[in-house]
């Protein structure tokens, strides 16, 4: 379904409005934008509406050598990792020597940010990922803004739940298995699953972040109205 954006007569027609809007929107779900970038895939008429798609972010933009060093690069694509991967991977994507991209990645790992599997490749260290997830929301976010955020998930998920008449994304998933389910709703299944499982992340993120919020406002002496300093 688009996603619709209220009418602004001054901006009309104009494209990257509208894309910032959505870069907007992608941006307040963390689990979303550490690991996708933002393909439209639909527009409505007079870019009223937009659709998009997150897909893995296996490109970089042409400009990103000279804004950025190898070390930062490693960490760029170490933090966009969708699967395990080599020193050699991590070297190519970040265009770096491997040297660099293995000495980045020994010290990721001592940050705990990183963690070497027993088969030899490496990836995010999951719930250092986690923990730095909820920390960033409460740096970036007052405690009504949290609340907000949670209510328009939960309010999401329901609808998801509505729309397509299961409880739960792991029943919408089953669905796949079904034999009179064409392709293109296998798609859509499959779209809506990844969504739906990207806000289930989102809640418990900011379910978390909240019941933090107290303890860490009292340690920084905040007040709960302005994003807290970790």
């Amino acid at each position: 379904m688009p996603h619709e954006f209220e009418w602004q007569e001054e901006t009309l027609g104009s494209e990257d409005f509208y894309r910032e809007d959505i870069e907007d929107l992608l941006a307040s779900q963390t689990a979303l934008t550490k690991r996708c970038r933002l393909d439209i895939i639909e527009k409505g008429a007079n870019y009223l509406s937009f659709d998009y798609v997150c897909v893995p972010m296996t490109s970089k933009p042409g400009s990103w050598k000279k804004k950025t060093s190898g070390r930062e690069r490693v960490r760029m694509v170490v933090d966009t990792l969708n699967e395990p991967t080599t020193i050699n991977n991590i070297a190519e994507q970040a265009e770096v020597a491997w040297e660099t991209a293995d000495s980045e990645v020994k010290r990721l790992q001592t940050e705990n940010k990183v963690r070497e599997r027993d088969d030899g490749l490496y990836e995010p260290n999951p719930v250092q990922q986690f923990l730095d997830q909820i920390l960033q929301l409460i740096e970036d976010h007052s405690k009504s803004e949290l609340e907000s955020q949670l209510q328009e998930y939960q309010e999401q998920v329901e609808n998801l739940s509505e729309e397509y008449g299961v409880p739960s994304v792991k029943e919408l998933r089953e669905q796949l298995t079904n034999d009179d389910v064409s392709a293109a709703e296998m798609q859509e299944i499959r779209n809506v699953s990844d969504t739906w499982e990207a806000l289930e992340l989102e809640i418990r993120l900011l379910k978390n972040a909240l019941q933090l919020y107290d303890d860490l406002s009292q340690l920084s002496q905040s007040n709960g109205e302005t994003p807290i300093t970790v």
